[in-house]
């Protein structure tokens, strides 16, 4: 069995010092330490897709993501399908579709 200790991101000011050296390159720092993180951002809005993109060129082979779903999605609409949830869901699988092999769990 393998297990994988990340936290719930990898970008807070009060890491440097402690964790980071400096604040430019915490998530290549953040790499070094662990190999799994959640993307927590992902919960308060849509990720651009250009910044999908970038974590993509950032990765190394064993690291893995968690992602959460929008708040829209969970908190808002409570997954129900009467409120329009379901173009929701698709539109963010689609976007998050560059690290599709690198995807861990999705929070709920």
């Amino acid at each position: 069995m393998s297990l994988l200790i990340g936290t719930s991101g990898w970008s807070y000011d009060e890491w440097v010092g402690p964790v980071y050296e400096h604040k430019q390159g915490m998530f290549i720092n953040y790499t070094k330490l662990f190999r799994t993180t959640e993307i927590n951002s992902t919960f308060y809005s849509y990720p651009k897709e250009k910044l999908v993109i970038g974590w993509t060129k950032q990765l190394l082979q064993d690291l893995f993501f968690q992602r959460s779903f929008l708040k829209i999605i969970t908190h808002d609409k409570w997954l129900r399908q009467e409120e329009g949830v379901e173009d929701d869901v698709w539109r963010f699988l689609n976007l998050m579709q560059p690290l599709a092999e690198k995807l861990g769990p999705i929070l709920i």
